[in-house]
């Protein structure tokens, strides 16, 4: 271990200039990635907002709870009877992400839609009907849809339902991978009630290594056309100026010697092309400054601006 390495707890302060390191469980998500999932957690939250005021008929306002981290088995093992837990398939990804929603969140929503509101009856160790839950199922529906509409933006998860029975939920449930936990809740008729998902860990890996790849290559190609412009900034090119208009009867072609001199007669303003290693580039006009015969060029060739 380097020496100016501190573990958290070792009771040894680390040099100046140097951080606390903490050591992780294997699995766990370190800072970095925790920070991913609350980002992406808030926008979800924020994307869910109007969906779920439109259902209710109600400005609704989801707030981002703790974010914690455990395994499924652990995470899930303190849902309570009056829970209801939904489980989401995340292709491509391998493995499966929960939804557990409160007794409070279950009923008071049903309240608002079967027009029961005030209703204050005492929901503990009451379990919703299958009636309820195919009411309920436009609200599973609507966050399922949030939260696929949310990571595809870092990382394309299905986020769909799965049928599944309780015995497969329970074998799903009773896995030792590591997870992450985000909880939310919103007040419904002066009662906090809420919700939490259940995410595996390899979900916001890959966010995080998407979100770094786009990074680097957003800055990658600009460093390149750099690198490749200053390499090619000294290379030098053959440019020929061709004379437009200009002739020669036969005869006169035909006797040309080495060392005579052909009067072509264009006036300063005629036309030219202008070829770069034998590719018409530009188009231009003769010009005179200073007693002294040049080119004017223009951008682009007729010929170029045409193709």
């Amino acid at each position: 271990m380097p020496a100016d390495l501190q573990i958290a707890g070792s009771g040894k302060a680390p040099p100046t200039g140097v951080g606390l390191y903490e050591p992780l469980v294997t699995g766990q998500l370190a800072r970095e990635s925790v920070e991913v999932v609350d980002h992406i957690h808030r926008l979800f939250l924020k994307a869910a907002e109007p969906g779920l005021s439109e259902l209710l008929q109600l400005p609704i306002r989801l707030t981002p709870g703790d974010t914690e981290q455990s395994t499924f088995f652990d995470s899930l093992k303190t849902v309570s009877a009056g829970d209801r837990v939904i489980a989401l398939d995340l292709f491509p990804v391998s493995g499966c992400a929960f939804i557990s929603f409160s007794p409070e969140l279950l009923f008071g929503v049903l309240d608002i839609l079967l027009a029961t509101p005030g209703d204050h009856r005492d929901n503990s160790g009451r379990i919703v009907t299958a009636i309820e839950l195919h009411v309920l199922r436009e609200l599973f529906d609507l966050l399922a849809e949030a939260l696929a509409e949310t990571w595809k933006q870092y990382y394309p998860a299905a986020f769909r339902q799965i049928p599944a029975s309780d015995e497969e939920l329970d074998q799903l449930m009773a896995s030792t991978d590591r997870a992450v936990i985000v909880n939310a809740s919103v007040e419904l008729g002066g009662v906090a009630a809420g919700f939490r998902l259940v995410l595996p860990t390899s979900l916001p890996r890959m966010a995080e290594l998407k979100l770094k790849t786009d990074s680097a290559s957003r800055t990658r190609p600009e460093a390149t056309d750099n690198a490749v412009f200053e390499r090619l900034g000294d290379a030098k090119l053959d440019i020929e100026v061709v004379l437009q208009g200009a002739g020669i009867r036969i005869r006169d072609l035909l006797d040309l010697t080495p060392g005579r001199i052909l009067v072509v007669g264009s006036p300063a303003g005629s036309s030219f092309d202008c070829l770069v290693n034998g590719t018409l580039q530009f188009s231009g006009n003769l010009t005179s400054q200073d007693g002294r015969c040049g080119v004017q060029i223009g951008l682009p060739s007729p010929e170029l601006s045409s193709s």
